[in-house]
């Protein structure tokens, strides 16, 4: 005598939902042959029903969770990012003074005695981001820099220099630039002995 073989444990949430309405019309279709079946084909039908409306709530949770993971993921991003612009700031505007970084919450690190001014950064380029807005900024890295200072400035007659956000990398990603403007840049590196002077500058139209 054959056994059921359901194998229901190894099916897919979405799987169980289509082999259970398959099953089920199989039972309604030979329902003249089990008139007494146990458990009742609306009893199976209202247990299929709650499954995948319960199934859908579940994917559509699933779905903002995703979301919000993601948000959460590049808010921790940009928290860390904003902390460390401050710290190095901080770090270079005191010329590594410990009591100060430690003043404001944070650890330190001996690196030594101070450096000498350092040179203005080369090879500075700019070129189109990733995104509308954005125009993406490199330049040769400067083994003893602690940061660097960005500025930025529409090209036109008496435009100023924009501070922009500080980075402790040599490249940066700006972002929010107007589209379709033309923009000079400039960097300097920050160290213990104060600031290099400013880099050539670099200009790009920002897409």
């Amino acid at each position: 005598m054959a056994r059921p073989k359901l194998s229901l444990r190894s099916r897919s949430d979405g799987d169980l939902v289509t082999y259970s309405q398959n099953i089920l019309r199989q039972l309604t279709t030979q329902s003249s042959e089990f008139p007494d079946l146990h458990p009742s084909l609306p009893t199976i039908q209202a247990a299929v029903t709650d499954y995948r409306d319960v199934l859908l709530e579940v994917t559509v949770l699933m779905a903002k969770l995703r979301a919000t993971v993601t948000r959460k993921k590049q808010q921790r991003r940009e928290l860390e990012n904003l902390l460390t612009q401050a710290a190095s700031y901080v770090a270079a505007a005191t010329l590594g003074n410990p009591s100060k970084l430690i003043s404001i919450g944070v650890d330190t690190i001996d690196r030594g005695s101070p450096v000498g001014f350092l040179p203005e950064p080369r090879n500075l380029s700019a070129a189109v981001g990733p995104s509308e807005g954005t125009i993406v900024l490199r330049w040769k890295a400067m083994r003893r820099a602690r940061m660097f200072e960005i500025q930025s400035k529409h090209d036109g007659p008496g435009e100023d220099w924009t501070q922009q956000p500080f980075v402790t990398r040599s490249r940066a990603t700006l972002h929010g630039l107007p589209p379709g403007q033309r923009f000079t840049f400039r960097v300097r590196a920050l160290a213990t002995a104060g600031p290099s002077p400013w880099s050539d500058p670099a200009f790009c139209r920002v897409p």
